[in-house]
């Protein structure tokens, strides 16, 4: 192809890449304040309904499988963690006060493995 033929053919193909970027710019059609605003409140209140939805189904699921007894309640969690007895090591991690704060939700109930921890904080 020849440059005249070049140019006629893609005419926008000549100009400098500001040039062309300042006639897509121009060429552009742009949303009214109030259609922006329009697509806004959509877009929120589909990610509102989206969440409501997830959470609902999660929640129905839960008391489903609870219901047909294929996950067990949080009271039976409970009851089955009241003899167990947790492994050398569980409160690596663990400040004294979440220690403490773990000792008052169990009502000071002791284990074995908590004599173990009182010789890593000895103010216990």
């Amino acid at each position: 192809m020849t440059e005249e033929e070049k140019s006629e053919a893609d005419p926008d193909g000549q100009l400098s890449f500001y040039e062309q970027a300042m006639k897509e710019i121009q060429a552009a059609t742009w949303p009214s304040p109030g259609a922006a605003l329009k697509e806004v409140a959509v877009l929120i209140f589909v990610g509102a309904a989206s969440t409501g939805i997830i959470i609902n189904w999660d929640n129905f699921l839960r008391q489903t499988y609870t219901d047909f007894g294929m996950i067990p309640t949080e009271e039976e969690l409970m009851k089955g963690s009241e003899n167990m007895v947790l492994p050398e090591g569980w409160t690596n991690g663990m400040s004294e006060d979440d220690f403490m704060n773990f000792r008052e939700e169990q009502g000071g109930a002791s284990s074995p493995s908590v004599e173990a921890v009182k010789q890593g904080f000895p103010e216990l």
